[in-house]
């Protein structure tokens, strides 16, 4: 029977949010108070329940990214996965280092982008990572927007069902263990055997 186990990054790897935290890597404290001001609008009406976290989020990420160079993004990514050891939580850590130990299969599923999950991911001996992507123009720059939905609630059970087809075609051959730590992560939950939830304390 093949173990699958499946991590959400934010919260439930991370003690935080990475994603202000990659805004604040590439512009400083300044430059996230100025893409907080700039989102403002758009997170009071994710607060208060008029529209979607994914809705605040694009305009967070358009507000920080928009224009910039595409490799310089990813390059910004690999030196922000190198803080990230410091962010982690060592009981969900050390899961994920059991895992991989014993060669069983694991995914970091995250609505946090790959660009700095990835690297991180690959340095710590995980290979599938299904994450929010960075759109890219013509031009090589960010178009401020997301080239897949917001890989959060239902998208995570789509891309796990995506890259796991077979859980739908031979669900018996598998014993999934799930770790989230929020609502985003309800649905993954819901494909696992096993459901750990993380608390923050």
């Amino acid at each position: 029977m093949r173990h699958l186990h499946l991590f959400d990054f934010d919260g439930t790897l991370t003690r935080h949010d990475s994603f202000t935290g990659f805004i604040r890597h590439v512009h400083g404290m300044k430059g996230l108070i100025r893409v907080l001001l700039q989102s403002s609008w758009a997170i009071i009406l994710w607060k208060t329940g008029f529209r979607s976290n994914t809705y605040a989020k694009l305009h967070m990420f358009a507000a920080a990214f928009k224009g910039m160079d595409a490799e310089e993004f990813r390059n910004a990514g690999k030196t922000y996965a190198d803080k990230i050891n410091r962010m982690v939580r060592p009981e969900t850590k050390a899961s994920l280092n059991a895992a991989v130990r014993q060669n069983e299969e694991v995914a970091i599923v995250s609505a946090s982008l790959g660009d700095w999950i990835r690297p991180w991911a690959e340095s710590q001996g995980v290979r599938t990572v299904l994450t929010t992507e960075a759109e890219t123009g013509g031009n090589g720059r960010l178009t401020g927007r997301f080239s897949r939905p917001n890989c959060q609630c239902g998208e995570k059970a789509r891309r796990i069902l995506e890259a796991y087809p077979e859980l739908k075609s031979n669900r018996s051959e598998f014993f999934v263990t799930a770790y989230g730590d929020s609502e985003g992560d309800n649905e993954m939950l819901e494909l696992a055997d096993e459901k750990i939830r993380v608390t923050h304390q």
